[in-house]
C-alpha cells in the first residue's frame, strides 16, 4: 500500500497503511427494512523511520487521537492523488 509522511509526538515519521476501507454512508430513507446505518472508515498502518525502518517504539506512542487524525490525513491523500493536486 502506500504511505505518507506525518509526525508522531512531535517526532518526523512515514505512516504505511497496511489496510483502508471506506466509510460507508447511512441510508436513511425510503421503507425501515431498507435503511443501513452505514459504518465508519477503517484503517490499519505501520509506523515507520524517516529512512523506512518500521519503528515499534514510535507505534507504542500513537493515541486515539492520533489514529484519528493519521485517517484523516489518509483520506485527504487519497484526495490530493484523486484529484491531481499534490
Amino acid at each position: 500500500m502506500k504511505q505518507f509522511t506525518t509526525r508522531i509526538s512531535g517526532i518526523p515519521c512515514i505512516c504505511k497503511v497496511t489496510s483502508y476501507s471506506r466509510a460507508i454512508p447511512a441510508i436513511l430513507s425510503g421503507p425501515w427494512e431498507d435503511s443501513d446505518p452505514g459504518s465508519p472508515s477503517e484503517i490499519e498502518f505501520e509506523i515507520l523511520t524517516t529512512k523506512g525502518k518500521r519503528a515499534l517504539w514510535l507505534e507504542r506512542k500513537v493515541t486515539e487521537d492520533d489514529e484519528d487524525r493519521l485517517k484523516e490525513e489518509w483520506e485527504v491523500t487519497l484526495l490530493e492523488e484523486k484529484y491531481f493536486y499534490y
